[in-house]
């Protein structure tokens, strides 16, 4: 039976079933060059979804597998690992689960589910996740999440280490979350450009605050 793995995946990346079948099964929303880098955020959530995730896997045709695939990668992509709180290396406030834990992602700190256990919300920076240490960049994947209505990543610690929050551009893949109302990520350092996209196909969205980011003009 003819390999899975596209004959130019790199000979040291995993070749598990699993991570074959997570790899296939996300080609829709992530480009299959990525995973050649095995320091990308896509590849390193392909890899704990398929090895790593003490949840075990998700069966590929669970309708909410794209969404912690999403989520995993927004972890990596926002250098989780180096997180102040509610990555597996530390504590969460409340009641919130750590990230990458056992527990369904909408319990994981900062999530809001609907009643089916679709995500309606991502609020890291504010009341009880404020001052998490949110870095890095927002992930393409993000896009797909086309339940949320709220979106808050705001930067507010005063460490200098971590002050530059959020880097780089707003995904043009943002259009697709058409059921967004409210949008929060000031204080971090996003550049522009800003997709034309994004705000013409928002219709819904009541609430923007950008400021004191790194945007033109």
């Amino acid at each position: 039976m003819p390999s899975l793995v596209p004959s130019t995946f790199p000979s040291a990346a995993p070749s598990s079933q699993g991570f074959v079948d997570v790899m296939n099964a996300v080609s829709n929303i992530t480009s299959m060059e990525v995973f050649l880098d095995q320091s990308s955020p896509q590849y390193k959530a392909a890899k704990y979804m398929a090895d790593e995730d003490p949840n075990g896997i998700r069966p590929i045709n669970d309708t909410r597998f794209l969404q912690r695939y999403a989520l995993v990668t927004f972890f990596f992509s926002t250098n989780g690992e180096l997180w102040k709180r509610c990555n597996p290396g530390n504590l969460c406030p409340g009641t919130f689960s750590t990230w990458l834990s056992d527990t369904d992602e909408c319990d994981w700190m900062g999530t809001l589910c609907n009643s089916d256990n679709f995500l309606t919300q991502i609020n890291i920076g504010t009341g009880e996740t404020s001052s998490s240490g949110l870095t890095g960049s927002l992930p393409e994947e993000m896009g797909y999440l086309t339940t949320l209505t709220s979106l808050l990543l705001v930067n507010n610690d005063l460490d200098p280490v971590y002050s530059s929050g959020i880097e780089g551009t707003i995904p043009a893949t943002f259009a697709r979350l058409t059921n967004m109302r409210f949008i929060i990520m000031w204080a971090n350092s996003l550049t522009s450009p800003i997709p034309d996209e994004w705000l013409s196909e928002n219709k819904l969205i009541g609430t923007i605050w950008l400021h004191n980011n790194k945007f033109d003009g």
